[in-house]
């Protein structure tokens, strides 16, 4: 009996010994840590591009504003994945953010095309905001539905880089000159030279054998490819432009919590189409004193012949509305919003 007691006695202590601690155990209880989200992102420039720096500067930003919960990869210069292949690598997963342009999707988006054409726009910055004002506004439909798109931006309005100096408009009869797709290639077209569509890593190799005579191409991004070495001279006249759409893919987007589609959403759409244009215009200026120490030298064209590319520009832009409305696209309208926006966003 006495022993039965005991026990009863003993089993009493304990349990309120058990009770006791409870409170200390739950204080030292740590939650378990958040899993943290590792996201993929895959470019085609090489390090110090504009592109690059772009990507470096969003991942950056996203990593801090999300305390590290968000971690992002960056896969530069097609280590993951070829350029021409971006759009689908983002579809199936392969990266979970990505940057294309309509030449790298002929069809997907031909109203974006419009960004194409040579419109006189003075900045990259300018370039940019009016990409993403004609994406935010719904001038470009539901072309990017198949993903979850972050963000626009541009390149610098294009120069033509050349092997020889040309002094004239004539003297482009007959040159092979590098382009993409589309648009731009109708530009060489109209200059009476033969558009050639290449990667932008094919251009230095293309250039260097003499398959090409010239190429469109952006000031920002010239020395990253070490186009000094195989050009001369460069004629300044924005001849083409080209807008670039930075997307997720859309699976990813919805699976994430509403607070860091929040955060991303901050640092993304407008925010970022700003930063880009800004971290491409300050290149272009390095970029151009870079070459033309390197000796390549500025050609300026004479007012007849500017006179007449101003003509050849807007005949461009007639063709492309035409051929839009053609395809029961809303090209003149959309043409104007862009040229609108472009006085408006100065």
């Amino acid at each position: 009996m006495k022993g039965k007691r005991l026990l009863m006695l003993l089993g009493s202590v304990c349990l309120i010994l058990v009770l006791m601690a409870l409170p200390s155990m739950a204080a030292c209880a740590k939650p378990p840590a958040a899993e943290t989200i590792e996201l993929k992102l895959a470019h085609w420039n090489p390090p110090d591009a504009p592109i690059y720096i772009t990507a470096e500067t969003w991942a950056k930003e996203i990593e801090k504003r999300t305390e590290g919960k968000v971690k992002i990869t960056i896969y530069p210069a097609q280590t993951l994945c070829k350029n021409k292949e971006s759009y689908d690598a983002c579809l199936q997963g392969i990266t979970e953010v990505t940057i294309t342009m309509a030449a790298l999707t002929p069809g997907r988006a031909p109203l974006l095309d419009v960004m194409f054409l040579p419109l006189g726009l003075p900045s990259t910055l300018v370039s940019a905001r009016v990409a993403w004002k004609l994406y935010e506004e719904g001038y470009l439909g539901d072309a990017y539905r198949d993903v979850h798109v972050l963000w626009l931006d541009a390149v610098d309005p294009g120069s033509i880089m050349l092997r020889k100096p040309v002094r004239t408009l004539e003297d482009f009869k007959g040159m092979k000159l590098r382009t993409t797709a589309g648009t731009a290639a109708r530009t060489a077209e109209a200059l009476g030279a033969t558009p050639v569509v290449l990667a932008a890593t094919e251009i230095y190799l293309a250039l260097q054998k003499g398959v090409l005579d010239g190429t469109f191409y952006a000031w920002a991004t010239a020395p990253d490819r070490k186009l000094e070495e195989v050009i001369s001279c460069v004629i300044e006249e924005k001849v083409y432009g080209a807008a670039f759409v930075w997307m997720m893919n859309l699976g990813v987007w919805n699976s994430l919590p509403q607070d860091i589609q929040g955060i991303i959403n901050e640092c993304s759409g407008e925010t970022m189409a700003e930063t880009s244009g800004k971290i491409w215009d300050g290149e272009v200026e390095d970029a151009r004193e870079y070459m033309i120490d390197r000796g390549v030298e500025i050609i300026v064209l004479s007012q007849s012949d500017k006179a007449r590319l101003d003509d050849m520009y807007k005949s461009l832009q007639q063709r492309w509305v035409e051929e839009m409305e053609a395809k029961g696209l809303p090209g003149r309208e959309t043409l104007e919003a862009a040229l609108r926006f472009a006085k408006e966003l100065q």
